[in-house]
Parts: structure tokens; sequence; C-alpha cells
């Protein structure tokens, strides 16, 4: 390959490190947010049982939970919307962690590849200088 070709497909795979690079920051960026939204469903799921366990209280004002009570904020029919949504988000972070691993490999590999073409460059610089001494 000459000189010029090497260094062509250095700028290339420069480019296509950098858009590793961006992705991975978009995918850690999305990770987070569904981290949060997680976090949010969990504590309107929280929110919602201690909503129901405050309707219940006494002339006092003091809850005082039944069995039944503790069993209904338990139980699936309860839950249903809230597991619903946090399996879809599992599901989508596991995406983003297959994803993630993808765009780690080709990360390595570009990087891999730029390391040995820079070496073929040096080497072919060296060759085309080095008659000129």
């Amino acid at each position: 390959m000459t000189i010029s070709a090497i260094q062509t497909e250095l700028i290339s795979v420069g480019y296509q490190i950098s858009d590793c690079e961006f992705s991975a920051v978009e995918n850690a960026n999305t990770h987070l947010a569904v981290a949060r939204e997680m976090e949010t469903v969990r504590n309107d799921q929280n929110a919602e049982g201690q909503a129901y366990m405050k309707q219940h209280m006494d002339d006092e004002g003091v809850t005082s939970p039944t069995m039944e009570m503790i069993e209904y904020v338990n139980s699936n029919h309860f839950n249903a919307k809230y597991d619903a949504i946090i399996s879809a988000l599992s599901t989508k972070e596991k995406t983003l962690d297959r994803e993630k691993t993808q765009i780690e490999t080709k990360h390595t590999n570009l990087s891999a590849r730029r390391e040995s073409l820079q070496k073929e460059l040096d080497k072919d610089v060296t060759q085309v200088f080095g008659t000129f001494k």
C-alpha cells in the first residue's frame, strides 16, 4: 500500500474510532436514563403502596397495617403495572449491555487496525526517506 493510501486509511479508521467513542457515550447516557427511569418507577410503586396504607389510618392517624393490607400491597395484582414497566426497562438495559459489548469490540478492532497502519506507514516512510541519505 502506498504512503498516501495508508494515510487515507488511517484517517478513515480515525473517524470510525470517533464514531465508536460517540456511540459509547450515547449508550452510557441511555443506560443512565434507563436506570433513572427504573428508580422513578420503583419510587412511584413505593409511594402508591404508602398511599394505600395511609387510606387505612385509625382515628389517631396511625396506620396499623393488617396482614391482608400488606399482602395486597405485595401482590401481583397491585404491582402488575410496575412489574411490566420494570421488565421492559430491564430488557432495554440488556439490549444496551449487548450494544456496549459490540461497540467495545469494534473499538478494539479499529484501534488494532490503526496501530497496524501506523507501523506500516512508519516503515514505508523510513524506507522512502532512508533512500535520500
